[in-house]
């Protein structure tokens, strides 16, 4: 039986059954679920059997579009048609649908080890929209320039987000100054005193945790994060975007930083330069409206 859910610890309990390799504790699932559970178009739908919970639909809205934020079944109760019936009851009448990278992600898309996910949505109608991937390195002690966003920054900060990349980075941008009250983790790149790039960084003293630290803050190094990242479109191609990393791990190591992780990137060697390596690899996903080729993700 599908029933409409609110987020809970027995949703939480059957996420970590389904998706071993990306369990949640109650911060970010609460974080991620409850924090914006009144946002319209929030789903979250259970499926159950002899009163025990077996598969679960998570939806959160993107920018144009609802995202799939979970689908799955417990492995006994598989191929009989239960994604499919989860997926119908909350998505059917829905022609443009995302798997993965809502507003409030989880996940960008389907992890690569997930093997057969990928399959059961191209049989529904949806096609590979966007490869993406997480990369790591291991960061040494060690000292070197960096500069941060002070208060009196902030309004310039804020304007050459929202000039540069309006939509998703202006928003998170906000958020996190609301959250957090300041943007002191953020990193600067200033040239003749104009702000040109900018690089959120998060550590274990954030209020909020960013996306990049999701699935490393139970390694046993102390864990940080990067993203997301930006530089103004006049002023790439000087190197200060290389000169913007080393300074955002300069920060980092500065934090007592040991692991970092950049997330949901295509930029392997632009980030491979500064000694990244990939660690998990995903596939977006969508099913469109016909009429709608070129429309963008959220």
């Amino acid at each position: 039986m599908i029933q409409a859910s609110l987020p809970n610890q027995e949703v939480l309990d059957l996420w970590n059954q389904l998706f071993p390799p990306y369990s949640l504790d109650w911060r970010l699932f609460e974080q991620n679920t409850l924090a914006h559970w009144q946002q319209e178009g929030r789903q979250l739908l259970v499926d159950r059997e002899g009163g025990r919970a077996i598969g679960l639909l998570m939806v959160t809205p993107g920018s144009s579009a609802p995202c799939i934020d979970a689908l799955g079944v417990l492995p006994e109760y598989r191929c009989q048609g239960r994604a499919s019936a989860l997926l119908e009851a909350g998505l059917g009448g829905h022609e443009t649908v995302f798997v993965g990278g809502s507003l409030s992600h989880f996940l960008p898309g389907i992890p690569s080890q997930f093997e057969g996910s990928a399959e059961f949505f191209a049989k529904r109608g949806f096609e590979p929209i966007e490869r993406s991937v997480d990369l790591t390195r291991q960061l040494a002690p060690r000292r070197g320039p960096f500069q941060t966003c002070g208060p009196e920054q902030v309004p310039t900060l804020l304007e050459m987000v929202e000039r540069e990349f309006p939509g998703r980075w202006s928003r998170d941008t906000r958020h996190r100054l609301e959250i957090e009250g300041n943007l002191d983790d953020v990193v600067i790149v200033c040239q003749d005193e104009q702000l040109l790039g900018f690089c959120h960084t998060w550590h274990q003293g954030n209020r909020w945790l960013g996306p990049s630290t999701y699935w490393v803050r139970h390694q046993p190094l102390v864990w940080g994060g990067i993203g997301p990242v930006g530089m103004a479109a006049a002023a790439r191609g000087r190197g200060l975007g290389q000169r913007m990393m080393e300074e955002s791990l300069n920060y980092l190591a500065h934090r007592g930083v040991e692991q970092v992780v950049v997330d949901w990137t295509t930029l392997i060697d632009f980030y491979g330069r500064s000694g990244f390596e990939v660690c998990r690899s995903y596939l977006r996903m969508a099913r469109r409206k016909q009429s709608q080729p070129g429309m963008a993700a959220p």
